[in-house]
């Protein structure tokens, strides 16, 4: 049971932050790829390289998914370290 009007403990912020980055991370992969979509999209765009703006598009979103499943083994671990778990 948490109580809303008690601070969290400190390895509990902690896996707090590595969650909220994690958010971060996973909102950026999401609009990396709309990004890319979006320039695929439009015919106006002049783009010549299809297939290498969605590699691009796919290795940062690779990237930034890879930072989300670090930040949250982070927070795993941050959790698993807290007293009473």
């Amino acid at each position: 049971m948490v109580d809303a009007g008690e601070p969290p403990a400190a390895a509990h912020r902690t896996a707090l932050s590595q969650i909220e980055s994690a958010l971060q991370s996973l909102l950026s992969a999401g609009g990396s790829m709309t990004t890319v979509l979006d320039q695929l999209a439009d015919r106006d765009s002049g783009i010549t390289d299809t297939a290498g703006l969605v590699q691009a598009g796919r290795l940062r979103a690779a990237a930034l998914l890879t930072s989300a499943a670090a930040h949250l083994g982070a927070a795993a671990a941050a959790l698993r370290q807290a007293p009473g778990s």
